[in-house]
């Protein structure tokens, strides 16, 4: 049997895109799309993260499997997935409130002054009054957009105060199942036009 001459659909991704971050119940957009781009607005509350370092933005989807074998038989006859995760790493070089929040799960700003004049201070969460974030990675070329409607940040938070370099804000958020009025699964991968279509 001779196999059809491969012909590349030219599909790659290159490029981190772009976060945006909003509080837990914030509006969500109607996705649309118009020459294989999305085209819709989102609500005001949601906010672009800034930028991140060199490392970029990385989506890790992962899950444990419980494996069941039998004395007559060299492989496993049953395969089940216990628990799934969805993890979205990146470092941040902007620093502004909401970008502090969220890498500390909550707490809160109160304000005085403005301007040269202001003067904020930022109180903690207490234990078990942490809060959660929605987040959205959309896409370099504006065709992708990973919704995660339910978010909170899972590692250490290091900031490294150094010389001669930005100060990175390093955050780890994981997915969690959210309400279910909001969605029945933690997250939603879209894509405009055909820019993941299948070869025919």
């Amino acid at each position: 049997m001779a196999w059809p001459i491969f012909t590349p659909l030219d599909r790659h991704k290159v490029g981190s895109g772009f976060l945006l971050g909003a509080v837990e119940g914030t509006a969500l957009p109607v996705f649309t799309a118009a020459g294989g781009k999305f085209t819709n607005t989102w609500d005001t509350a949601w906010k672009q993260l800034g930028r991140t370092t060199e490392d970029g933005i990385n989506i890790t989807f992962g899950q444990e499997n419980a494996s069941y074998q039998s004395s007559q038989e060299a492989y496993p006859f049953l395969t089940k997935v216990t628990s799934r995760s969805v993890n979205v790493g990146f470092t941040l070089y902007e620093y502004n409130k909401q970008n502090m929040k969220m890498a500390l799960n909550g707490g809160n700003w109160s304000v005085t002054g403005s301007g040269a004049t202001e003067v904020a201070t930022y109180t903690p969460a207490l234990p078990g009054q942490e809060t959660y974030s929605m987040l959205a990675w959309i896409g370099p070329n504006d065709d992708e957009v990973c919704l995660i409607y339910k978010a909170f940040s899972s590692a250490e938070v290091s900031m490294d105060m150094t010389r001669d370099d930005p100060r990175p804000l390093p955050l780890n958020m994981q997915a969690q199942q959210p309400l279910a009025a909001i969605s029945n699964v933690p997250y939603r991968w879209y894509v405009a036009g055909d820019a993941y279509a299948d070869p025919s």
